[in-house]
């Protein structure tokens, strides 16, 4: 019996968040620039745009794992950046 063995050349992801304003997305940004300009690594590299109230993350990655990794890092610093620019704003991103 052979057995199988499947590789992943690459994995690449394309993640659209909306935010409520063009203004949010931009603070979310800039929040986020100096994490993208030193991301790219061996095993990855992260794009970020931005079109009108939406945040654009590219990413590409030699396999799922290391996918799966830069995703969480950069959602979960996005979350942590909203509910920071909500406290300081005075609003409770829970609401």
């Amino acid at each position: 019996m052979r057995e199988r063995v499947l590789s992943v050349k690459q994995a690449n992801s394309l993640i659209e968040i909306e935010f409520a304003s063009p203004r949010e997305a931009e603070a979310i940004l800039s929040a986020l620039l100096p994490e993208v300009k030193g991301s790219k690594t061996s095993r990855s590299e992260m794009e970020v745009e931005i079109k009108g109230k939406v945040l654009i993350l590219k990413i590409s990655a030699k396999d799922t794992t290391a996918l799966r990794a830069i995703a969480n890092s950069y959602l979960r610093w996005i979350a942590t950046t909203k509910e920071i620019n909500g406290l300081v704003g005075g609003k409770s991103t829970n609401e």
